[in-house]
């Protein structure tokens, strides 16, 4: 954010290199990003990488099944989903339930 008239220089990266920076987190940090910068507020949801990770003790399926849900209904329709990565710990719960047969 820029203060005391500085220049916000967060704003003035092309959206090529944002995307490359927020490919590599998780996806829980990805959407705070949207406080760094006026023009970060809707990028995330076009980001064409998503990372799940950090689910670790999270103990309730149907919490973590709307979570991932809400993320992929929140993106941009218009925006292609390069790569999807969830990292999962079966000892935290049993996802075969969720997962089609």
């Amino acid at each position: 954010m820029a203060t005391d008239g500085q220049a916000d220089r967060l704003s003035s990266l092309p959206d090529d290199l944002l995307y490359h920076v927020l490919s590599f987190l998780p996806a829980h940090e990805v959407v705070p990003t949207c406080l760094l910068a006026r023009r970060w507020r809707h990028l995330w949801r076009s980001t064409p990488a998503l990372r799940i990770t950090g689910v670790k003790g999270c103990t309730n399926p149907e919490w973590f099944v709307n979570f991932v849900h809400n993320v992929l209904l929140l993106r941009d329709p218009r925006t292609q989903l390069d790569s999807f990565e969830i990292d999962l710990d079966e000892r935290d719960f049993d996802f075969k339930e969720f997962l089609p047969a």
